[in-house]
């Protein structure tokens, strides 16, 4: 079979190209206008039944499928027709269609008197001037199952995918557009979270966002109208109470559903939209619910009670089982007669919608009231642990199976199964939203609030400790997503109610979830606010949580790759650290300041950090923190040069780690072992060792040690000349660098690839990699980043014939690997410079520099890579021949070559 892309368009275009027609041939075959030929290849016009025709016949379509092509041509089915016709030159096509992404899930009841709604609304968003469409309507008539319904039938559309983004738990607006990142899959780039992430990701994409329940968020919507501008293809429909007020929306508002019944001999066969809900609802529950004449009318009336709202439906119909339709009209209406003041705080429908919550809940005894009003304190699901936290000593709470049946029984509730098959309870928005009017107004709210966020502090402490238990790490990082929103709430309830202390000590348990999990971003704004609140009020902390919440924000800013933050808060914590005379502190901030010093090239003072780090482990008798620091020094030895000593550290760290169980570390150890096979030219070795790694990381959940594995690996198979494996590699080490918001990942993974460009002959792509590489690489201060993408520069100058800017450049990345002390940099800057000089003519006058990198290569042990081979071979053919240049030496030329005899490579291990 072969996959072809699922739209007419793109068929029509393929199918032409076969036939070695252009547009304005197969205009003329046809017999309409080129433009008309050109617009349905682009998808932006479907043609009439007689173009269709006419297509078929000169597609050489076989007769007998005519009538299937021309559906397929209108958009009538979603995949294209399997043609087997054997005549000669006709066309013959076997496909199946990918569906495109999606989070969308299967709807489990059927939608009840809204077709022609679904019909309508599919309508405009088909219509090219619609970007923006807001479905308005009161709570519980039912926008998002109708949106639910048309995204599922617009997956066929978008090509790139159909996204539901949830936005009832988010009550900041500032917190929409990472809410839709995460959603889409986009992690954190900073500590805000940048609109051009999401320009960046959907400017060229085909997607629909259903954005549900926005009116608590309103003052974002400025910022999805400059999405959907800056986005051409994206298309956003949206629920809400209220409209977005905004230029460019188009509103539907959402009615309720319809509700007369006209007189029939069959009642099933003419219910209304309304009546059919209620019935199908009824009979769900209690299969032997019946209707006739009779009964008819009193749903009708039901119904009616309810101005036809489908959630006040389906929780009336939900007692079926209880009471007959009669006794539900008369008890609906005696609470209607109640509300006839029409109170100005809530609008007509919402009032009716309340009334029958009120009412489903009015039925539930006392302490299963206590519980339904008590779950609402939960913004997403909870455990059944969770909530027993919040209903400590509480009567409601003492026997929480049996009311939490009770709840689930009158659909006020529901239980579903984690992939780790606990169970976890959730509510309908709505009913949340009331739940937690009856807390307020019963004065309980901030006292279930304050129980929920202690007991998620609480939570937050036992998964850090967890940390400690290697083997806990994946169980642990899953707990910590699938309570999310519970932890954002807590601490915004600390903060809110200027909790300092519990506020920090939150922010500060997390910070290793946070990272590990991929929300380095989110977790460093939490930690922000958390400290500049205690700065603020002046609160008066214990040093050691002091100490935590420097190293934890400290530790989230170096893995985004903000060295300077970074060290300034380690240093803060050093002082401190210090002073109270912290042996674990001290060893800990040692390490971090040490890798630190590390990626910004300065190896020795980085090796005197990790050492006196080291020797305090050593002191503790700490294994596993043994095993970390017998990495990072190997690590440090690897980029020094060293590699029989690197590969000695690494290899008691990875014994000292099998022995202590620490997968974790094993992971990372392999990396550094693959990275030195890689320098010693053994690829077999080199990607084993980065498959391994990624293996363990991905069993893991360590995002970091899965995205710096895919690149080395994408950097092992370009070193071997495997330039499409390499670019497989790359391109999703990208993704995951850009998820990640990790700078020194994105700054490496720029390089390599565009290195690859440069193998690849795109010296346009290459040079714009390479200058992005290094611009990132200058604001982290990444010596080894900045060197890099100067020698790259220089080399696509080079191929160019820009000899005055490639001499300068590589003269600066030469300093910059003498500066730091890494000799593979400098033997590969030394390459390009001897290339560079070949290509500009000169012949056995580059001799001095091809002696200095054979005696770097030979000193340190480094070979050459698959693909340099190519330009070494320039090389050699440039030395046998005399000078060929009759320009000038350029005076950086002279200078460089003044080097070569003196260069002390040993300084490198000073």
């Amino acid at each position: 079979m072969t996959k072809l892309d699922a739209s007419f368009g793109m068929w029509l275009k393929q199918r032409r190209k076969t036939l070695d027609l252009t547009q304005d041939e197969l205009a003329h075959l046809v017999g309409c206008a080129t433009v008309t030929i050109r617009k349905i290849e682009a998808n932006t016009l479907k043609p009439s039944t007689q173009i269709a025709q006419r297509l078929a016949q000169c597609c050489n379509v076989p007769e007998a499928e005519h009538t299937a092509f021309v559906h397929f041509a209108r958009s009538e089915t979603t995949t294209g027709p399997v043609w087997s016709d054997q005549t000669p030159g006709a066309a013959r096509v076997n496909f199946v269609v990918d569906q495109p992404p999606h989070n969308l899930v299967d709807l489990p009841n059927p939608l009840i008197g809204r077709d022609g709604d679904v019909a309508t609304i599919n309508e405009r968003l088909a219509n090219e001037h619609v970007r923006l469409l807001t479905l308005v309507g009161p709570p519980g008539v039912g926008k998002t199952r109708l949106a639910l319904q048309v995204a599922q039938q617009q997956l066929e559309r978008f090509r790139h995918g159909v996204f539901v983004v949830a936005l009832a738990p988010v009550t900041n607006p500032q917190d929409v557009l990472s809410v839709i990142a995460q959603t889409l899959g986009i992690k954190e780039t900073g500590i805000r979270r940048s609109f051009e992430d999401l320009k960046n990701f959907l400017y060229d994409r085909e997607v629909l966002l259903v954005l549900d329940n926005f009116e608590q968020v309103l003052p974002a919507a400025s910022s999805i109208d400059q999405l959907i501008q800056a986005c051409y293809g994206l298309k956003v429909l949206v629920t809400s109470r209220e409209a977005l007020r905004l230029r460019r929306e188009r509103r539907f508002a959402v009615a309720p559903l319809a509700i007369a019944t006209p007189v029939s001999d069959e009642p099933s066969a003419t219910l209304s939209p309304a009546v059919a809900l209620f019935v199908e609802r009824a009979q769900a529950v209690n299969p032997d619910f019946e209707i006739n004449e009779t009964s008819l009318r009193d749903i009708s009336a039901v119904c009616r009670q309810l101005d036809g709202l489908p959630l006040s439906i389906e929780l009336i119909a939900a007692r079926s089982m209880l009471l007959a339709p009669k006794a539900m009209l008369r008890h609906l209406e005696h609470q209607l007669t109640v509300l006839t003041s029409r109170s100005s705080d809530h609008p007509p429908r919402q009032r009716t919608l309340r009334d029958a919550i009120r009412w489903s809940v009015d039925l539930l005894e006392p302490s299963d009231q206590q519980m339904f009003m008590h779950v609402g304190v939960f913004p997403q699901s909870c455990t059944l642990e969770a909530l027993a936290a919040v209903g400590a000593e509480q009567a409601w709470a003492l026997d929480l199976l049996d009311g939490l049946n009770t709840l689930a029984d009158k659909s006020l509730l529901y239980a579903k199964a984690d992939q780790q098959g606990e169970t976890r309870f959730e509510m309908l928005n709505v009913l949340r939203e009331y739940a937690r009017e009856m807390l307020q107004q019963a004065g309980l709210l901030i006292q279930a609030a304050q129980r929920h966020a202690q007991y998620y502090l609480q939570l937050a402490q036992i998964l850090q400790a967890d940390l400690s238990q290697h083997n806990q790490h994946v169980t642990a990082g899953d707990r910590f997503e699938r309570d999310l929103f519970n932890f954002r709430a807590a601490l915004e309830f600390f903060f809110t109610q200027r909790q300092t202390e519990q506020n920090i000590q939150l922010a500060t348990s997390l910070a290793d979830l946070w990272y590990l999990r991929g929300y380095a971003g989110e977790g460093r704004r939490w930690l922000a606010q958390a400290i500049d609140q205690a700065q603020t009020t002046q609160t008066t902390l214990e040093p050691t949580l002091w100490i935590e919440a420097l190293n934890a924000a400290g530790y989230l800013a170096y893995h985004q790759g903000d060295y300077g933050d970074a060290a300034q808060t380690f240093s803060q914590s050093r002082q401190l650290i210090e002073t109270a005379n912290d042996q674990v502190g001290m060893a800990r901030v040692y390490n971090n300041l040490g890798l630190i010093a590390h990626w910004q090239g300065q190896y020795a003072q980085s090796e005197a950090l990790l050492n006196d780090s080291l020797q305090i482990w050593r002191n503790l008798d700490m294994p596993m923190a043994i095993s970390s620091l017998v990495c990072n020094l190997g690590a440090l030895q690897l980029d020094r040069g060293e590699l029989s000593q690197a590969a000695e550290l690494l290899e008691q760290s990875k014994v000292l780690c099998q022995q202590q169980h620490y997968e974790n570390r094993i992971s990372m150890v392999l990396q550094h072992q693959g990275k030195l096979a890689l320098y010693r030219g053994d690829y077999a070795t080199a990607q084993r060792c980065f498959s391994e790694s990624q293996a363990i990381a991905e069993q893991m959940s360590n995002k970091t040690v899965i995205g710096f594995a895919l690149m080395y690996q994408g950097y092992t198979t370009l070193a071997a000349g495997e330039l499409d494996q390499a670019a497989c590699y790359l391109s999703k080490a990208a993704q995951m660098s850009q998820d990640l918001g990790s700078k020194h990942m994105v700054c490496m993974v720029l390089a390599v690839q565009a290195q690859l460009a440069v193998e690849q002959a795109q010296y346009l792509v290459a040079r714009q990699l390479f200058t992005q590489a290094l611009e990132l690489g200058r604001s982290m201060q990444f010596g080894t980043g900045i060197a890099n993408a100067l020698r790259g520069l220089a080399l696509v100058d080079a191929i160019q014939g820009h000899y005055s800017p490639a001499l300068e450049q590589i003269n600066q990345a030469i300093q910059g690997y003498r500066t730091i002390g890494n000799p593979e940099g400098l033997l590969q800057a030394l390459e390009t410079l001897a290339f560079c000089l070949a290509t500009m003519g000169y012949g056995n006058t580059i001799e001095p520099v091809v002696a200095a990198l054979e005696q770097l290569r030979h000193e340190y042990g480094l070979r050459r890579w698959n693909n340099q081979q190519a330009r070494w071979q320039q090389i050699q053919q440039a030395l046998a021949k005399p000078d060929q240049t009759t320009l000038p030496a350029e005076p950086v030329v002279a200078q460089l070559l003044d080097q070569m005899p003196s260069l002390k490579l040993r300084e490198l291990r000073t």
